[in-house]
This record gives structure tokens, C-alpha cells and sequence, in this order.
């Protein structure tokens, strides 16, 4: 048997925020909730709104700041505190790659206080087909994701990446960590520098294409795949050129992360977030089912062959 795994909800058009924060409490009758960020975007006002929009529907909240905005164990452990006292309902992680991560992990922790994270990196570093001894999640709160920047579209898929307490990148994976809703609002997103964008787009390739190119992938994840990589050869060199001038392409390109996101959730048995982006000098040269593939991604891309696309994507190194 094979299964779709997204968030229950995913809101995505500009302005959407007001009315997937007004769901909270008008369909799930929640009071409390949990915001989770970092300094950065709370001084650039991206916080506030999300927050006085709660307030106006009469939820309560309460605000934990990551230390440098970085998911790590130790900023997860540090904001639990804060968490218990305000027993939150939901749980909105507003920010980046960083953010997306962190808010899954204080969620988990929040559930289960008394596991060991790095035991359980280590026991669920990738899905397991049984899905057995994960701990619960959604039995204290639900999980809400705001991203704000394009990248691995951790706000659609089961897989969280933090720094253990040796500085070491660890992954926990389990569709138990598959929010409730995801939010894609384009007026929420945060400024980005040019090298930002490319960074952030060609992440969201890399991801779109080893999902499409693996064992496990599905039609459904193959969809989703096709549809991100393309979306980003698109737009990303426009977003890199024109940043806040190119607001379509910028939407755009945040949609393409969360479908990639969704791909890799429906495919890949873990992410590797260092693993090097595409195309690499291996990628220039496919074989066997994987030029199958790439062949049929050139096709619906517009592209003439293989290789044309190949020379594309290439070229957004260059951008």
C-alpha cells in the first residue's frame, strides 16, 4: 500500500494569513498559542502581525526567540519552560529552513518531555515503514508553519534538521512531524539578499530533483517533483535579479520549496542539508532510468533534450 502524507491544510496565495490564523479559533476553537521564531524577523516586524492577529480573535500568546535563529537541541530544550507555562494549544513556527525545524522539534519535545532528542535522532534519523515507537505528536497541540523563505519546504514534508550539542547536523524523520497547516503567504516573506534567493532556489531544485530521480518516488511525489523543479528554473534567475520587484516570481518560487517539500516527503527515506546542490559534475551525466527521468522532466520543462536542461541548471550557479 502506498500513501500521500501532506499537512492537512495548506493555504498558499497572497494575503491568505488572516484566514488561515482566523481557522484557529473559529474552526478549532483554540486560546493559546505558542509563537516560535527568531530576533531577526521579530525586529523586522514579521512576527507582530501574525501575533495581533491572534490577539484579535482572543487567543492568547506567548513568543520564545531562538537564540541566533538556529535549530539546535539546546534552543529547543531552552524554550520548553516558557512553553509549559503557556500549555499552548498550537504551536506557529513563523521564519527559514531554522525555524520550520525547530518549531517540529519543540513541538515533539513539548508532547514528550522526557525524550532524549539525540537518542531519538539517532533511532529515527530516516522513515521507517512501520512507523512503530515514534513518540506521539497533535495529542497536546497542533502544528502550524509559516515560512518565510524558499528552501527545503520543511512546512509540507515529515523531516526536521538540528544541531546537536557537538554542533553536528541531525535529522529526525517520521510523518508525525507533518504540521497541521501550512501557510504560504508571499507578504510575510522576509528580505533576501540576491545570494539568499540562489541559495534558497537551488535547494528547493536539488530536493525537487532527487525526489523525482529516486526508487521510492511515487506518481504523486513525481508530480509534485516535476512541477518544483520546473517552477524553479523559471523564476529563480528573475527573483535573483529583481528581489521585491519580482513579487509573482518570488510566490512562485516559495511555492516550488513547498511542493518539493511534499516530494521528498512521499519519496526520500531522509534529506542530507549539506549534501551538495544540483546539478553536480555526476548529475551532468545520467544514465539508465535517471536520463529516463531527467529526459521526461527536459520534455515538460519546454526543454529540447536532456542536456539542454542539464546546461540550464547549470548556469544558475552563475546567477
Amino acid at each position: 500500500m502506498l500513501w500521500l502524507r501532506i499537512p492537512k491544510k495548506v493555504y498558499f496565495k497572497r494575503g491568505c494569513m488572516p484566514v488561515a490564523l482566523r481557522e484557529l479559533h473559529e474552526v478549532y476553537r483554540l486560546n493559546r498559542a505558542f509563537i516560535v521564531s527568531d530576533p531577526d524577523l521579530y525586529r523586522e516586524g514579521v512576527v507582530g502581525p501574525v501575533d495581533r492577529m491572534l490577539n484579535k480573535q482572543g487567543i492568547r500568546t506567548a513568543e520564545y526567540l531562538a537564540e541566533g535563529g538556529l535549530s539546535t537541541f539546546r534552543n529547543a530544550g531552552n524554550g520548553l519552560q516558557k512553553m509549559e507555562e503557556l500549555q499552548p494549544e498550537v504551536i506557529i513556527g513563523v521564519g527559514g529552513a531554522e525555524i520550520m525545524s525547530l518549531a517540529k522539534i519543540m513541538w515533539l519535545l513539548y508532547e514528550n518531555p522526557d525524550i532524549d532528542l539525540e537518542q531519538t535522532a539517532d533511532r529515527f534519523g530516516e522513515i521507517s515503514a512501520s512507523e512503530a515507537g515514534f513518540p506521539l505528536t497533535g495529542q497536546k497541540a497542533k502544528l502550524v508553519l509559516i515560512p518565510t523563505a524558499a528552501g527545503y519546504g520543511l512546512e509540507c514534508s515529515p523531516f526536521a534538521v538540528a544541531g546537536d550539542d557537538a554542533g553536528k547536523k541531525r535529522i529526525i524523520a517520521d510523518y508525525s512531524l507533518i504540521p497541521e497547516m501550512a501557510v504560504l503567504d508571499a507578504d510575510y516573506a522576509q528580505a533576501e539578499t540576491p545570494e539568499m534567493a540562489k541559495d534558497a532556489g537551488r535547494k528547493a531544485l536539488t530536493l525537487a530533483v532527487r525526489s523525482l530521480t529516486c526508487e521510492g518516488a511515487t506518481d504523486y511525489a513525481r508530480g509534485f517533483a516535476m512541477d518544483a523543479a520546473r517552477m524553479v528554473l523559471e523564476n529563480l534567475p528573475v527573483v535573483v535579479e529583481k528581489g521585491p520587484k519580482a513579487p509573482v516570481a518570488r510566490e512562485t518560487l516559495a511555492n516550488a520549496a513547498a511542493l518539493a517539500g511534499m516530494a521528498a516527503g512521499n519519496s526520500l527515506r531522509t534529506i542530507d542539508p549539506e549534501e551538495p546542490l544540483y546539478p553536480t559534475e555526476e548529475d551532468m551525466k545520467p544514465s539508465g532510468a535517471e536520463a529516463e527521468v531527467i529526459g521526461e522532466l527536459a520534455k515538460q520543462a519546454g526543454f529540447g533534450s536532456a542536456e539542454d536542461w542539464l546546461a540550464a541548471c547549470r548556469k544558475l550557479e552563475a546567477l
